[in-house]
């Protein structure tokens, strides 16, 4: 795995709203970085996937030869084969790259969305979403309104279906 933490991922995908246009310009870069790195992890992943067939193939050879005196059954050397170190230390090894190759494509995925985000951000700048509101705003209270409407729906559905019920 590369040695780059999930929190750097993180990092380099956090948009600072007052920097777009820093933003919109190292955005290539960024998305090239981890192309770049998911392109040599799928190049990894290939060369253990080959080197897990090679151990595969030289487990078995060593293993028939080992009983070249007399034949057991396949199923005999195929577990041998499913059980060498050699072999499973591959597998461990091909699991980790595959793993590797999917938080990248994540990571290459979720810098193709930033530049749609910052693409978004950068029009909602330019519609005067951030401006500073022409009549002033009390959350606490809007939010206070909602949830006693929320409440008294809520009440009425109640009432309603309990009226139903007794009829």
């Amino acid at each position: 795995m590369t040695d780059k933490p999930l929190s750097q991922y993180e990092q380099d995908l956090r948009i600072d709203p007052n920097a777009l246009d820093i933003e919109f310009l190292e955005q290539p870069m960024k998305f090239f970085k981890y192309a770049e790195l998911l392109a040599r992890a799928n190049r990894e992943f290939d060369r253990l996937e080959q080197r897990l067939e090679v151990v595969i193939a030289r487990t078995d050879s060593i293993i028939r030869l080992k009983y070249i005196e007399k034949k057991p059954p396949e199923s005999a050397i195929a577990n041998e084969v499913i059980l060498n170190k050699d072999v499973i230390q591959a597998k461990e090894d091909l699991a980790n790259q595959k793993e590797e190759v999917s938080l990248l494509s994540a990571a290459v995925r979720a810098f193709d969305q930033r530049k749609g985000s910052i693409e978004g951000e950068t029009k909602l700048l330019s519609l005067s979403y951030f401006a500073a509101p022409k009549e002033p705003r009390n959350i606490g209270n809007e939010y206070e309104k909602r949830n006693q409407q929320t409440k008294e729906t809520a009440r009425e559905r109640i009432a309603e279906s309990v009226s139903r019920r007794v009829k």
